[in-house]
């Protein structure tokens, strides 16, 4: 049996990596198709469009990361005995200290396609509108159970690598945003 990822996972694959290094318009669907290792008319019967391809990478990535936060959060839980919202503040901080070559993949899809309803920004404001609560499912309900959190966390890799983390709490008395 062979480890190679079917033609809808490769196409995937190398429409993250791809648009990832490149950008969006930078990136071609031959190139695409070649990195897959499939043909351009493979990439149209699975996708239909390049559009359909990038959005549905995007929310690939959004699934992957929602998973490894949960994940990742709920182990340091249980090694920590704090909860699981609070873990998943760690969690978060640990993987904005990760250097990454091109900064954060849904913010630089969301500006560099932002056209309003266009599925590719779509899919990646979906991503920077994730609700923790939603992660991180009902078993992490916060102290104070008149509270909503709600995190849109991203690494904006800038020319000074500065690091802007924006969390949002939203409470029954208002809202309050933080910027760091």
């Amino acid at each position: 049996m062979t480890d190679r990822p079917n033609a809808h996972d490769a196409l995937l694959g190398a429409t993250s990596e791809l648009t990832y290094e490149y950008g969006i318009t930078g990136t071609g669907v031959d190139a695409i198709a070649a990195r897959a290792g499939v043909t351009k008319r493979t990439l149209y019967q699975h996708f239909g469009s390049k559009d359909r391809l990038v959005a549905e990478a995007l929310n690939d990535r959004n699934r992957r990361a929602l998973l490894a936060l949960e994940t990742n959060a709920r182990r340091r839980s249980e090694e920590t005995g704090e909860l699981v919202i609070l873990a998943l503040f760690d969690v978060i901080e640990n993987a904005l200290r990760t250097k990454t070559k091109a900064g954060c993949a849904f913010i630089n899809a969301s500006l560099e396609i932002n056209r309003p309803g266009h599925p590719v920004r779509e899919a990646a404001l979906a991503h920077l509108r994730a609700d923790a609560l939603a992660v991180l499912g009902s078993n992490s309900t916060p102290a104070r159970p008149e509270a909503e959190y709600r995190i849109s966390l991203c690494r904006i890799n800038d020319s000074a690598e500065r690091l802007t983390v924006g969390v949002a709490a939203v409470t029954l008395f208002g809202c309050c945003a933080i910027q760091m």
